[in-house]
């Protein structure tokens, strides 16, 4: 539940609470600007796309994010004020630095879990097959320069940005198990 409520606080509540903050500013400027046009970019993840496993409580959160991103969307259709989401697969940062030690805590802990074994090879897997940041910086700024943005840039692989577009036409009975099958190899 700690877990859950971090991710949460970092990945859902502490994006909603700027984006709060910032809108009414916003809202003044496009008022005083006659038509001056805003843009909330909200780094979101394929995550929040499709929940994956090992990652549920980051997924539930990044999910969360794309529902309150809709719901912007819109209560400003009218604001002149675009909501965008940017959805990058794995990026090569730290964090799997720091996951490293959370999934060494978690097979301290759970020596009987079923999933001891798919938590170091999904994670050892997922760092090799990293973007660089560098291209998603770029995505970001075509978002914010762009005369004509989309509301959701999804960022990956060609693999990742497949399962995304078939998602929705794959039946569960065949999705989980090839997703399953991908963190057990």
């Amino acid at each position: 539940m700690d877990n859950l409520r971090l991710q949460f606080e970092t990945n859902f509540f502490g994006l909603l609470g700027f984006t709060k903050k910032v809108l009414p500013l916003m809202m003044i400027q496009r008022d005083v600007g006659a038509g001056v046009e805003g843009r909330v970019v909200n780094v979101s993840s394929l995550a929040g796309l499709i929940s994956l496993p090992l990652i549920g409580a980051y997924s539930a959160a990044k999910h969360a994010l794309e529902a309150i991103s809709d719901a912007l969307r819109m209560e400003l259709w009218d604001k002149n004020i675009q909501i965008i989401t940017i959805n990058p697969g794995s990026i090569e940062t730290n964090i799997y630095d720091i996951l490293k030690t959370k999934v060494d805590n978690i097979i301290a802990n759970n020596k009987h879990s079923r999933f001891i074994g798919s938590y170091s090879k999904y994670f050892i897997k997922r760092n090799s097959a990293s973007l660089k940041p560098s291209v998603v910086a770029n995505v970001i700024c075509n978002a914010i320069s762009s005369p004509n943005p989309k509301q959701k840039y999804v960022v990956g692989s060609t693999k990742e940005k497949l399962a995304v577009r078939l998602r929705p036409f794959i039946p569960d009975s065949l999705f989980y198990p090839l997703i399953a099958k991908q963190i057990r190899q």
